[in-house]
Formats: C-alpha cells, structure tokens, sequence
C-alpha cells in the first residue's frame, strides 16, 4: 500500500514527461506479465477510451495557449491518468482484500471501511460494466458506430444506477447491523 501511494504521488507531481512516459510504461508492462493480465487488458479499452476524451478535452476546450501546448498538456494529464488507473487497477487484481485490511491496521476503523469498501467495489464495477455491455448487445445495440453520445448513454446510465445502488445496499446493510467505529 505504502508503494501504491508514493507512486501515485511521484506521478502526481512530476513535471518530466519521459518520466511519466516510462512510468506508465512500467506499469503496463507489469500487467501484461502478472498472473491477472486477463482481468487487466480487459479494463484497458474503458480506459483508453477515457485517455482519449481527456486528451481530446484539453485540445478543444483550453483555447487559452497554443496547439502544441495543449496537445502536451493533454499528453501529461492522458498519461497521469491512465498510469493512476493503471496502477489501481494492478494494486487491486494483485492483492486481496485481506491484504489490504491487514496493512491498514493502523488506521482509524471508518478509515479502514471506506477504503476497503472502495477496492472492492472497483473489480465489481468492471463485472456490471462487461454485464451490461453484453446485455446491450444482445438487445442489439451496436457500440461499433461512431456517434459517442449514442454509445455510452445506454452504457453508463445502466453502470451509474447498478453502481449507486450497490453503495445504497452497503449503506443500508451497514446501518441495520448498527455499524460502531470504536
């Protein structure tokens, strides 16, 4: 855990480029190889669809400086933010839930809930997300045509309402099992 945080903190805070560049590398070379690589590469087209949108964003919107400068402001944010997914993603599929409870002893309970509620949610969102992808598709829904509003309303309102859901039934269930922190 503590390697999961001072690598995302040194991402977060670095200024060079081909460090970035080398980072994100890494780490996608990591999950390539690890035990988990099927789990991994099947989260990197979401994720690579988000990199885009973000490099995107900042070509069209950040009108304030020049081209070449947005296209590397975008290039920075893409690559920090596909190396933070990465890096989670590779954190969450390499250790267990135990693990992390473990290394988080130290930490106040509620603390120690709220993060280990997080990690375990995020491999279930992935499993909704092929689940709805597959539904879709049975429907007949083609998420192969260009128009990007058309594709991801049927995708992610499904996602946020299954997702938001999931968090309400935690919170009831930790509320009627009169959840103490101390």
């Amino acid at each position: 855990i503590l390697g999961l945080f001072l690598g995302t903190a040194a991402l977060l805070f670095t200024k060079e480029k081909s460090v970035l560049i080398l980072f994100s590398l890494v780490i996608f070379c990591l999950s390539l190889i690890s035990d988990k690589r099927n789990k991994l590469t099947g989260r990197l087209f979401p994720l690579t669809i988000v990199t885009i949108f973000i490099l995107l964003f900042q070509l069209i919107f950040n009108n304030s400086i020049s081209l070449s400068d947005r296209l590397t402001q975008g290039i920075v944010a893409a690559t920090k933010i596909f190396s933070l997914s990465m890096l989670v993603f590779f954190f969450t599929a390499t250790i267990s839930i135990k693990q992390i409870t473990d290394a988080l002893s130290f930490l106040p309970k509620k603390i120690q809930l709220m993060i280990i509620i997080t990690f375990s949610m995020i491999p279930s969102i992935f499993e909704e997300a092929q689940k709805i992808l597959m539904v879709q598709s049975s429907r007949g829904h083609n998420s192969k045509s260009l128009n990007i509003v058309k594709n991801l309303i049927p995708f992610i309102i499904p996602l946020l309402h299954r997702t938001l859901g999931r968090a309400e039934q935690i919170s009831i269930s930790i509320q009627s099992r009169g959840y103490d922190d101390k």
